[in-house]
């Protein structure tokens, strides 16, 4: 089985003149202040299609990245642990003077440093769903569940997805893929593991 592949940048990094990289301190559109802990890029793939693509082509890199947030404090400087994840784009690098305040925390506080830094991030889940009729066809769900838990590609889906399953309106049915952790494969396609109905 191949186990595809994290792409995970090491280099500083730049988004619109955003220069960040793992270990900064930064603010996102969640609440809080979250340290860096992965930067991963991101490629065009047959999930991008329909407009999303623009001028640009299947497997080329996307310009903005997803990083790995592990929560430290809240936004009144209050320890709190948890984690998020989001474009690059969307995040602000904390000013000195905050710095300055989570370093003394961690001095002032080595029980929670030490929580901080063993707290493991759980794996980053991406979803794809798609509608569908469930009430003009029988569909068979373990046949790709027992094929997609070995990996298997967006367009590899779409081409089970247009043999096994019905798609006229009025949809009624959603099936959900899952990616973990932005695994992709040799030609830069998300692979997903797992699938369910509902």
């Amino acid at each position: 089985m191949d186990t595809g592949t994290l792409c995970v940048i090491t280099e500083m990094n730049n988004v619109r003149g955003i220069f960040m990289d793992v270990g900064d301190w930064v603010t996102s559109y969640s609440k809080g202040y979250f340290r860096i802990e992965r930067i991963i890029k991101r490629y065009y793939d047959v999930s991008h299609s329909g407009g999303f693509l623009g001028s640009n082509h299947i497997g080329e890199e996307i310009e903005d990245p997803i990083v790995v947030l592990k929560k430290g404090f809240n936004t009144n400087l209050k320890a709190s642990l948890g984690f998020d994840s989001c474009a690059l784009s969307l995040c602000k690098r904390i000013s000195g003077d905050a710095h300055n305040i989570i370093e003394k925390k961690f001095i002032e506080d080595k029980k929670f440093e030490k929580r901080f830094n063993d707290y493991i991030i759980p794996p980053i889940v991406s979803l794809h769903n798609i509608g569908f009729n469930a009430n003009r066809e029988l569909l068979n769900i373990e046949n790709i569940r027992d094929q997609i838990i070995n990996g298997m590609t967006f367009a590899e889906i779409q081409e089970k997805l247009n043999t096994d399953f019905n798609f006229e309106f009025p949809h009624n049915k959603t099936i959900q893929f899952k990616n973990y952790d932005f695994e992709i494969n040799e030609s830069r396609e998300l692979i997903f593991r797992e699938v369910s109905i509902f």
